[in-house]
């Protein structure tokens, strides 16, 4: 399983544009609805995750919500008690892969 490292990832979230009004420790499905609303995102995958949130590791999931028309993504992780947190967003997704710097 990849651990997502989010204390460590800190800096690198904080740079990231994050949804108007994303709310952190409330229950994913009302993460999920907000995204709906807002963004017109939709899930796209979820895995199972270990979540480092400051006491140690919690085992949760990570769930990718993507706007069918590639305009944005939301990252939204969820701890093993149901509650979510946004933790990053951006725009301009689209399947596949590339290197940032290289041309695709």
């Amino acid at each position: 399983m990849k651990i997502l490292t989010l204390a460590g990832a800190a800096g690198v979230i904080a740079s990231l544009a994050a949804p108007a009004d994303a709310a952190c420790d409330v229950p994913a499905a009302l993460n999920g609805a907000l995204l709906a609303r807002e963004f017109g995102e939709v899930p796209l995958w979820t895995g199972g995750a270990d979540l480092f949130l400051g006491e140690g590791p919690v085992t949760g999931q990570i769930t990718l919500f993507t706007a069918p028309d590639g305009g944005s993504w939301s990252l939204l992780a969820v701890g093993e008690d149901g509650a979510s947190c946004i933790i990053a967003s951006g725009q301009f997704w689209q399947p596949g892969g590339f290197v940032i710097g290289e041309e695709g």
